[in-house]
């Protein structure tokens, strides 16, 4: 069954790719059909080739907050470290470059997906604490 449903999925992308070009929010609506689908690997894989296609400047906002929940859901199951360091990446760049469309973007969020955010802000303070000392309090 799932490798009818791949192949179908396939062959709809192939079609809808001839026909016009694809945008990230595409190729992100086809990673996270590949979360719902339980292919993990596919969906980091999707996000893995944004990021190396696109600048994160030139992503908009909407696409980098989902993209982090993306990757971080993939990360549970397929190449835990590369997905689980991108989505960081992504949080990280989207709400120091663009705080208010990353705000609203978490704020839009399904509820299901916040515990995600709140685990990627963790992550994201911590490694941030840890990269600049100074910002730890002295005992």
């Amino acid at each position: 069954m799932r490798n009818v449903f791949a192949i179908l999925i396939s062959t709809v992308l192939w079609a809808v790719s001839c026909s016009s070009p694809r945008t990230v929010a595409d190729e992100l609506a086809d990673a996270s059909a590949a979360i719902s689908g339980a292919y993990y690997s596919r969906a980091g894989a999707i996000c893995q080739k944004i990021l190396n296609d696109y600048p994160m400047e030139k992503i908009p906002a909407q696409d980098l907050c989902t993209m982090a929940v993306i990757l971080f859901k993939a990360s549970e199951h397929a190449d835990a470290e590369e997905n689980a360091a991108s989505a960081v990446r992504c949080y990280h760049y989207v709400t120091k470059a663009k705080p208010d469309s990353a705000a609203e973007c978490w704020g839009e969020m399904p509820s299901e997906d916040f515990q995600y955010v709140f685990l990627l802000n963790n992550l994201n303070t911590s490694l941030t604490a840890a990269s600049d000392p100074t910002s730890i309090p002295e005992e």
